[in-house]
């Protein structure tokens, strides 16, 4: 099983675009501040145990910029995986099913998605608008402020997702379309994906290991503070210069 496919929505440097990548080796270049530390960390946000806290500690900081007013957008981060093996643990995890799995339900790609979106009482709101209603429009999204954005979001994971989040007819579908003041409560799950069930976990079934930046690890050993030598050595009883 590999990564095939990475898609960022609103987030970050990443107001719209994904990274396909082929079985094996892979590299992404960009010059310094074009995001590349961004695609890993919105990785992380899914296959990584100890960035699940941060998962559910998104902000209006996180948005892309261009969006302009982030208020009532969503972020989107998907994984697309290839060649999924029979085992079937992994299988489990993609079908988010439990029990005896029929050979025939097993699956070859699957998604698993982030959602960090408007609760359900803002949505619901929302979707009760007059097509057209920009003055009721403002007065929901002002509801929500950078101070208060824990109470107003929520982080959602899906799996089984059936479309391309990249495009714009898509997103207006799922998030709403905020030129015509139009949105949608309901979402269709055969299309956009299932909530994934607590007790499965990808971090659990999948290994995943983020090495820093070199720049990053040479500027761990100039800070006193955080230098893992120091550290080392000030933990030792006996040390010999």
């Amino acid at each position: 099983m590999y990564i095939s496919k990475v898609t960022l929505v609103n987030y970050r440097n990443f107001s719209n675009e994904y990274f396909q990548f082929n079985e094996g080796i892979n590299t992404i270049i960009g010059e310094n501040g074009s995001g590349k530390t961004n695609v890993f960390r919105a990785m992380r946000l899914l296959l990584e145990d100890t960035s699940y806290q941060f998962a559910y500690k998104l902000d209006h900081s996180d948005f892309n910029r261009s969006i302009g007013d982030w208020r009532g957008h969503w972020i989107i981060i998907s994984i697309e995986f290839d060649k999924i093996s029979n085992d079937e643990a992994i299988q489990a995890l993609f079908i988010h099913g439990a029990g005896n799995i029929e050979e025939k339900d097993f699956v070859k790609k699957a998604t698993y998605n982030l959602f960090f979106r408007p609760k359900a009482e803002i949505r619901k709101k929302l979707s009760e608008l007059n097509e057209g209603d920009k003055e009721g429009l403002n007065t929901i999204l002002s509801e929500i402020t950078p101070s208060n954005i824990n109470e107003k979001y929520e982080t959602w994971f899906t799996g089984k997702s059936m479309v391309n989040f990249n495009e714009p007819d898509i997103y207006k579908e799922l998030v709403g379309d905020f030129d015509k003041v139009k949105f949608n409560f309901n979402i269709d799950s055969s299309k956009f994906g299932i909530k994934v069930p607590h007790q499965l976990s990808v971090a659990k079934e999948i290994s995943f290991t983020f090495i820093k930046a070199l720049r990053d690890v040479v500027s761990d050993f100039h800070n006193n503070r955080t230098n893992p030598l120091l550290a080392l050595l000030s933990s030792s009883n006996k040390c010999d210069f």
